[in-house]
Protein backbone atom coordinates (compact mmCIF):
# COMPACT_ATOMS: atom_id res chain seq x y z
CA UNK A 1 0.00 0.00 0.00
CA UNK A 2 1.21 3.24 -1.32
CA UNK A 3 1.55 6.50 0.91
CA UNK A 4 -1.04 8.17 -1.32
CA UNK A 5 -3.46 5.35 -0.82
CA UNK A 6 -3.19 4.81 2.99
CA UNK A 7 -4.01 8.47 3.33
CA UNK A 8 -6.71 8.82 1.74
CA UNK A 9 -8.18 5.69 2.98
CA UNK A 10 -7.77 6.84 6.58
CA UNK A 11 -9.11 10.11 5.55
CA UNK A 12 -11.96 8.55 4.31
CA UNK A 13 -12.25 6.78 7.76
CA UNK A 14 -12.08 10.32 9.05
CA UNK A 15 -14.83 11.69 7.21
CA UNK A 16 -16.90 8.60 8.10
CA UNK A 17 -16.22 9.06 11.75
CA UNK A 18 -17.00 12.64 11.40
CA UNK A 19 -20.83 11.65 9.47
CA UNK A 20 -21.54 9.36 12.36
CA UNK A 21 -20.91 12.43 14.89
CA UNK A 22 -23.81 14.01 12.48
CA UNK A 23 -25.91 10.63 12.92
CA UNK A 24 -25.14 11.00 16.79
CA UNK A 25 -26.80 14.06 16.95
CA UNK A 26 -29.66 13.75 14.67
CA UNK A 27 -30.55 10.52 16.86
CA UNK A 28 -29.86 11.72 20.06
CA UNK A 29 -32.29 14.84 19.67
CA UNK A 30 -34.78 11.93 19.08
CA UNK A 31 -34.10 9.90 22.24
CA UNK A 32 -34.70 13.42 24.65
CA UNK A 33 -37.48 13.94 23.31
CA UNK A 34 -39.36 10.90 23.93
CA UNK A 35 -40.35 8.68 26.44
CA UNK A 36 -38.03 5.76 27.75
CA UNK A 37 -40.27 3.66 29.65
CA UNK A 38 -40.12 0.81 27.38
CA UNK A 39 -35.97 0.55 27.33
CA UNK A 40 -36.03 0.64 31.24
CA UNK A 41 -38.60 -2.28 31.09
CA UNK A 42 -36.95 -4.65 29.12
CA UNK A 43 -33.30 -4.29 30.62
CA UNK A 44 -31.84 -7.59 32.27
CA UNK A 45 -32.35 -10.45 33.05
CA UNK A 46 -29.89 -9.67 35.78
CA UNK A 47 -29.58 -5.77 35.98
CA UNK A 48 -33.45 -5.45 36.08
CA UNK A 49 -33.92 -7.79 39.32
CA UNK A 50 -30.83 -6.39 41.31
CA UNK A 51 -30.86 -3.06 40.75
CA UNK A 52 -33.77 -0.69 40.95
CA UNK A 53 -35.33 1.15 37.71
CA UNK A 54 -33.97 4.77 38.36
CA UNK A 55 -30.42 3.23 38.25
CA UNK A 56 -30.76 1.28 35.32
CA UNK A 57 -32.72 3.91 33.57
CA UNK A 58 -29.86 6.86 34.67
CA UNK A 59 -27.29 3.86 33.58
CA UNK A 60 -28.71 3.72 29.89
CA UNK A 61 -29.10 7.67 29.58
CA UNK A 62 -25.48 7.87 30.80
CA UNK A 63 -24.38 5.43 28.34
CA UNK A 64 -26.21 6.99 25.59
CA UNK A 65 -24.70 10.48 26.34
CA UNK A 66 -21.53 8.56 26.43
CA UNK A 67 -21.50 7.37 23.01
CA UNK A 68 -21.20 10.78 21.45
CA UNK A 69 -18.03 10.57 22.88
CA UNK A 70 -16.52 7.83 20.40
CA UNK A 71 -16.78 9.09 17.22
CA UNK A 72 -15.68 12.52 18.09
CA UNK A 73 -12.68 10.66 19.51
CA UNK A 74 -12.25 8.28 16.60
CA UNK A 75 -12.44 11.43 14.29
CA UNK A 76 -9.80 13.67 16.22
CA UNK A 77 -7.69 10.48 17.07
CA UNK A 78 -8.12 9.26 13.41
CA UNK A 79 -6.48 13.42 11.98
CA UNK A 80 -3.79 13.31 14.17
CA UNK A 81 -2.35 9.78 13.64
CA UNK A 82 -2.68 10.49 10.14
CA UNK A 83 -1.09 13.63 10.52
CA UNK A 84 1.90 12.65 12.82
CA UNK A 85 2.09 9.68 10.42
CA UNK A 86 1.63 10.83 7.12
CA UNK A 87 4.72 10.10 5.42
CA UNK A 88 5.17 6.40 6.69
CA UNK A 89 3.85 3.55 5.49
CA UNK A 90 4.04 0.99 8.45
CA UNK A 91 1.47 -1.60 9.25
CA UNK A 92 1.20 -1.58 12.65
CA UNK A 93 0.57 2.62 12.63
CA UNK A 94 -2.31 1.74 10.00
CA UNK A 95 -3.82 -1.53 11.90
CA UNK A 96 -4.17 0.66 14.86
CA UNK A 97 -5.60 3.89 13.29
CA UNK A 98 -7.93 1.38 11.66
CA UNK A 99 -8.72 -0.03 15.32
CA UNK A 100 -9.27 3.27 16.99
CA UNK A 101 -11.79 4.25 13.87
CA UNK A 102 -13.93 0.87 14.38
CA UNK A 103 -15.06 1.53 17.64
CA UNK A 104 -17.32 4.05 15.77
CA UNK A 105 -19.36 0.80 15.16
CA UNK A 106 -20.34 1.15 18.86
CA UNK A 107 -22.25 4.24 18.39
CA UNK A 108 -24.78 2.60 16.91
CA UNK A 109 -25.83 0.80 19.86
CA UNK A 110 -27.77 3.72 20.37
CA UNK A 111 -29.95 3.30 17.80
CA UNK A 112 -31.37 -0.02 19.55
CA UNK A 113 -32.41 2.29 22.04
CA UNK A 114 -34.63 4.42 19.15
CA UNK A 115 -35.77 1.11 18.01
CA UNK A 116 -36.89 -0.10 21.17
CA UNK A 117 -38.69 3.06 22.22
CA UNK A 118 -40.68 3.40 19.24
CA UNK A 119 -41.44 -0.26 19.01
CA UNK A 120 -39.63 -1.27 15.84
CA UNK A 121 -39.22 -4.73 14.63
CA UNK A 122 -36.62 -7.04 16.51
CA UNK A 123 -35.22 -7.38 12.94
CA UNK A 124 -33.79 -3.86 13.29
CA UNK A 125 -32.54 -4.22 16.78
CA UNK A 126 -30.99 -7.47 15.81
CA UNK A 127 -29.24 -6.11 12.05
CA UNK A 128 -27.90 -3.04 14.57
CA UNK A 129 -26.47 -5.85 17.55
CA UNK A 130 -24.69 -7.21 14.48
CA UNK A 131 -23.09 -4.18 12.86
CA UNK A 132 -21.67 -3.41 16.58
CA UNK A 133 -20.51 -6.58 16.83
CA UNK A 134 -19.01 -6.75 13.39
CA UNK A 135 -17.38 -3.37 14.62
CA UNK A 136 -16.09 -4.79 17.98
CA UNK A 137 -14.42 -7.96 16.61
CA UNK A 138 -13.03 -5.96 13.46
CA UNK A 139 -10.90 -3.84 15.82
CA UNK A 140 -9.89 -6.25 17.78
CA UNK A 141 -8.55 -8.05 14.97
CA UNK A 142 -6.75 -4.80 13.92
CA UNK A 143 -5.36 -3.94 17.05
CA UNK A 144 -4.01 -7.71 16.85
CA UNK A 145 -2.55 -7.63 13.50
CA UNK A 146 -1.00 -4.34 15.12
CA UNK A 147 0.93 -6.21 17.25
CA UNK A 148 1.99 -8.88 14.76
CA UNK A 149 3.63 -6.16 12.56
CA UNK A 150 5.34 -3.88 15.37
CA UNK A 151 6.33 -7.91 16.54
CA UNK A 152 8.29 -8.11 12.94
CA UNK A 153 6.26 -10.08 10.57
CA UNK A 154 6.80 -8.89 7.03
CA UNK A 155 4.17 -9.08 5.22
CA UNK A 156 3.25 -5.78 3.05
CA UNK A 157 0.09 -7.25 1.36
CA UNK A 158 -2.07 -4.69 3.49
CA UNK A 159 -5.13 -4.39 1.29
CA UNK A 160 -5.69 -8.17 1.72
CA UNK A 161 -5.13 -8.38 5.19
CA UNK A 162 -8.23 -5.46 5.17
CA UNK A 163 -10.01 -7.60 3.43
CA UNK A 164 -9.81 -10.70 4.62
CA UNK A 165 -9.45 -9.48 8.64
CA UNK A 166 -13.32 -7.83 7.56
CA UNK A 167 -14.51 -10.87 6.06
CA UNK A 168 -14.13 -12.96 8.91
CA UNK A 169 -15.30 -10.68 10.95
CA UNK A 170 -18.23 -9.96 9.01
CA UNK A 171 -18.91 -13.92 8.98
CA UNK A 172 -18.61 -14.02 12.55
CA UNK A 173 -21.14 -11.33 13.30
CA UNK A 174 -23.31 -12.88 10.46
CA UNK A 175 -23.49 -16.10 11.79
CA UNK A 176 -23.73 -15.96 16.08
CA UNK A 177 -26.87 -16.06 17.07
CA UNK A 178 -28.41 -12.41 18.79
CA UNK A 179 -31.05 -13.05 21.73
CA UNK A 180 -32.77 -9.97 20.82
CA UNK A 181 -35.21 -10.37 23.94
CA UNK A 182 -32.41 -9.52 26.43
CA UNK A 183 -31.11 -6.55 26.45
CA UNK A 184 -27.92 -4.57 28.87
CA UNK A 185 -27.48 -1.12 30.40
CA UNK A 186 -24.69 -1.29 27.91
CA UNK A 187 -27.26 -1.04 24.98
CA UNK A 188 -26.35 -4.40 23.31
CA UNK A 189 -28.27 -7.49 22.76
CA UNK A 190 -26.83 -10.90 24.15
CA UNK A 191 -24.83 -12.36 21.58
CA UNK A 192 -23.99 -16.22 21.50
CA UNK A 193 -24.34 -17.62 24.93
CA UNK A 194 -22.83 -14.45 26.74
CA UNK A 195 -19.38 -15.91 27.23
CA UNK A 196 -18.20 -17.16 23.68
CA UNK A 197 -17.44 -13.81 22.65
CA UNK A 198 -15.26 -12.54 25.66
CA UNK A 199 -13.06 -15.77 25.75
CA UNK A 200 -12.50 -15.77 21.72
CA UNK A 201 -11.47 -12.07 22.43
CA UNK A 202 -9.49 -12.00 25.67
CA UNK A 203 -6.92 -14.73 23.71
CA UNK A 204 -6.85 -12.66 21.07
CA UNK A 205 -5.89 -9.64 23.87
CA UNK A 206 -3.22 -12.16 24.99
CA UNK A 207 -1.60 -13.24 21.99
CA UNK A 208 -1.39 -9.50 21.00
CA UNK A 209 0.65 -8.81 24.40
CA UNK A 210 2.37 -12.02 24.27
CA UNK A 211 3.32 -10.43 20.83
CA UNK A 212 4.61 -7.12 21.88
CA UNK A 213 6.47 -8.62 25.08
CA UNK A 214 8.22 -11.01 22.78
CA UNK A 215 9.29 -8.41 20.68
CA UNK A 216 10.44 -6.28 23.93
CA UNK A 217 12.29 -9.52 24.96
CA UNK A 218 13.79 -9.94 21.21
CA UNK A 219 15.22 -6.24 20.89
CA UNK A 220 15.80 -5.63 24.49
CA UNK A 221 14.12 -2.32 24.32
CA UNK A 222 12.72 -0.19 26.99
CA UNK A 223 10.48 1.73 24.39
CA UNK A 224 8.99 -1.84 22.95
CA UNK A 225 8.14 -2.63 27.04
CA UNK A 226 6.41 1.09 26.88
CA UNK A 227 4.90 -0.02 23.45
CA UNK A 228 3.37 -3.06 24.98
CA UNK A 229 2.07 -1.77 28.11
CA UNK A 230 0.40 1.34 25.69
CA UNK A 231 -1.12 -1.82 24.20
CA UNK A 232 -2.74 -2.75 27.32
CA UNK A 233 -4.19 0.30 27.93
CA UNK A 234 -5.67 0.56 25.20
CA UNK A 235 -6.94 -2.43 24.74
CA UNK A 236 -8.45 -2.48 28.55
CA UNK A 237 -10.13 1.10 27.86
CA UNK A 238 -11.78 -0.38 24.68
CA UNK A 239 -13.22 -3.47 26.58
CA UNK A 240 -14.45 -1.07 29.26
CA UNK A 241 -16.22 1.28 27.11
CA UNK A 242 -17.89 -1.67 24.96
CA UNK A 243 -19.47 -3.60 27.65
CA UNK A 244 -19.62 -0.86 30.81
CA UNK A 245 -22.64 0.83 31.39
CA UNK A 246 -22.85 4.26 33.68
CA UNK A 247 -20.68 7.12 34.41
CA UNK A 248 -17.59 4.88 36.41
CA UNK A 249 -16.82 2.33 33.96
CA UNK A 250 -17.17 4.41 30.97
CA UNK A 251 -15.05 7.01 32.21
CA UNK A 252 -12.41 5.02 33.25
CA UNK A 253 -12.52 3.23 29.49
CA UNK A 254 -12.19 6.69 27.80
CA UNK A 255 -8.86 7.40 30.43
CA UNK A 256 -7.40 4.26 29.50
CA UNK A 257 -8.40 3.98 25.84
CA UNK A 258 -7.06 8.07 25.23
CA UNK A 259 -3.94 6.96 27.09
CA UNK A 260 -2.87 4.10 25.76
CA UNK A 261 -3.42 5.72 22.05
CA UNK A 262 -1.18 8.87 23.27
CA UNK A 263 1.65 6.70 24.35
CA UNK A 264 1.15 4.61 22.01
CA UNK A 265 1.31 7.28 19.30
CA UNK A 266 4.24 8.71 21.10
CA UNK A 267 6.34 5.57 21.21
CA UNK A 268 5.56 5.02 17.31
CA UNK A 269 6.56 8.81 16.12
CA UNK A 270 9.92 8.84 18.40
CA UNK A 271 10.71 5.50 17.21
CA UNK A 272 10.11 6.79 13.50
CA UNK A 273 11.63 9.80 13.99
CA UNK A 274 14.44 8.45 14.99
CA UNK A 275 14.84 5.89 12.63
Amino acid sequence: MTIAVRNAALRVGSFICFLVVVGYAVVMSRIIAIPLDRVYEIVGPGEASVFPSWVVGGSILWTAWFLGFIPVFSFAAGLLFVRYFRKTTAPEIFFFIVFLMSLVFDSMKLLNVLLIAENMPLELQNLVTRAVTFGYVFGVACLFLSSLYSAGIDYQKTEAIVGITALISFAFAYTIPVNTFVFYPNLIHRVGDGSMIVIVVTFVYIVTFLNLVQSAIRSASWSDVQLACAVLLTAAGRELIFRAAGPVGLSLGAILLIAGAVWFGVKKYSAYLWA
